[in-house]
């Protein structure tokens, strides 16, 4: 129950035949209501249940948009209505689902053989899972098209094979049905995205926004989400990590954490070599990127055309940087890495008062790329959990004293921030950071510490590095 209108009130009264149950779950930021209560009634052969609530403060106009402040204020009710001698309410939803995809799954004949040429020769099941999955990636374009039914029923699965294109219902649905063809356990899944509002705890269809299939095998359970062009194998895909999905079975249905990939597998490790020339710094860089790190440029290049790669791609990655410029950009993919090559330089980095020359280190990349500031109400997701390691060696033109810069070590929750400076040799500098996360959501309890780190890692790259010509003395 939601209101699509600005208001303070909102009033809901539902007819609900007797002998039926209703439940349901007060969702979003209750501590903005003044008020909200259930009250229940019986009326000619129905329970009348009236749903009321008001905000504590009355909505403000925004002069300066088109519109008021705060649009959705209201918290919403989600609802589940049970049929009479019914209890279970995911047993319920379970049983609905199934009954929709029913008359959608059946394969026909040629549907058959052509999944069957797929798998041809191919006798290891995991192996089957992972070329199913990967056909379906290929060959089956995704389309974002709902309507009525639609928005929760897959399309009849022979049609998706024989047109070629579906959304995250019929891709999956696509994927569940090819997989029992050749003998694997496999199910639809109903799950919320990092972007939904609301995480699936609930058995009601406004917990969702996404399907994927799940694939069972050797007591394991594999994730298919065919709708993320650059997942990869055997990992959730990025928008269901940490998230619930409801898998639909023939046993009331199970309700499952999606794990969130160990950020070991996440590394993004940037290398940065540059020499002082005068007053410039000149150089180049590697960015290897590994898991799940890779899949944001990755689709970023997908999106662009070939003769318009190296312009995006150098301005995608020069948005990273506040004084880095990037040329002569290339790329490959090798060891299941994405590995990105180029030139880099910096005008304007050095400043010299006398004896003394301080570097700036606005030539060093963004820890995360992520908002360095949170309202005290704004919760966000990184895409993964986060592993972004970062190495510049600093090549002088002389010898030189560098003055002592201290070591930072920052552990705020599941948040963690290194950074030092070392001089290996006369004219070498090299510095070393990386910004690791052990969870891929900032809750709205984690945002003053999520806040007080970020702060600091600014503080840090604030700060000049100062050194001078080797045999001054201070």
């Amino acid at each position: 129950l939601n209101s699509y209108e600005c208001t303070d009130e909102m009033e809901h009264v539902i007819y609900l035949p007797e002998g039926y149950n209703l439940k349901y779950k007060l969702s979003g930021d209750s501590t903005t209501l003044k008020s909200y209560k259930v009250e229940t009634k019986k009326e000619d052969g129905f329970t009348v249940y009236t749903f009321s609530s008001s905000i504590k403060d009355k909505l403000e106009w925004n002069e300066t948009a088109s519109g008021y402040k705060d649009l959705y204020i209201m918290p919403v009710y989600r609802l589940c209505i049970l049929p009479p001698g019914e209890d279970d309410g995911y047993a319920q939803f379970n049983k609905y689902y199934n009954e929709l995809m029913k008359p959608q799954s059946t394969l026909n004949a040629d549907a058959i053989e052509e999944l069957e040429s797929w798998t041809e020769g191919i006798e290891d099941k995991e192996k089957i899972i992972e070329c199913i999955f990967d056909s379906v990636k290929k060959k089956i374009s995704y389309i974002d098209f709902e309507n009525g039914i639609g928005a929760i029923q897959p399309r009849n699965v022979n049609d998706i094979l024989k047109k070629k294109q579906g959304d995250c219902k019929d891709m999956s649905n696509l994927i569940c049905q090819a997989l029992k063809l050749n003998g694997v356990n496999a199910y639809m899944a109903i799950s919320s995205t990092i972007y939904h509002d609301y995480e699936f705890d609930f058995p009601c269809i406004a917990s969702a926004d996404h399907c994927v299939a799940v694939a069972e095998i050797n007591d394991k359970k594999i994730y298919l989400d065919a709708t993320e062009d650059y997942g990869s194998y055997g990992h959730p895909s990025q928008q269901i990590q940490n998230k619930n999905v409801f898998i639909v079975n023939n046993s009331g249905g199970e309700l499952v954490k999606v794990p969130l990939v160990n950020n070991k597998e996440n590394l993004a490790l940037l290398t940065v070599n540059l020499k002082k020339n005068k007053e410039v710094l000149e150089g180049d860089f590697t960015y290897e990127l590994s898991g799940m790190s890779k899949i944001e440029i990755l689709t970023f290049l997908k999106q662009n055309s070939k003769s318009d790669i190296e312009y995006s791609i150098t301005y995608y990655l020069e948005s990273k940087f506040n004084n880095l410029q990037l040329s002569e950009i290339t790329f490959e993919e090798k060891d299941e890495k994405l590995v990105i090559y180029g030139k880099a330089n910096s005008k304007n980095a050095f400043l010299t008062v006398g004896e003394a020359t301080y570097l700036s280190q606005n030539i060093l990349m963004d820890p995360h790329d992520y908002k360095m500031k949170l309202d005290e109400k704004e919760n966000i997701f990184f895409n993964q959990a986060l592993n972004n390691q970062f190495i510049y060696n600093i090549i002088l033109d002389r010898a030189i004293k560098l003055r002592p810069v201290d070591e930072v070590a920052l552990d705020q929750n599941d948040l963690h921030f290194k950074y030092s400076i070392q001089q290996p040799s006369d004219s070498h500098l090299k510095i070393n950071y990386s910004f690791q996360s052990n969870t891929n959501q900032i809750k709205i309890s984690d945002i003053e510490v999520y806040n007080k780190l970020n702060d600091n890692i600014s503080k840090t790259f604030k700060k000049k590095i100062k050194y001078e010509p080797l045999g001054i003395k201070k």
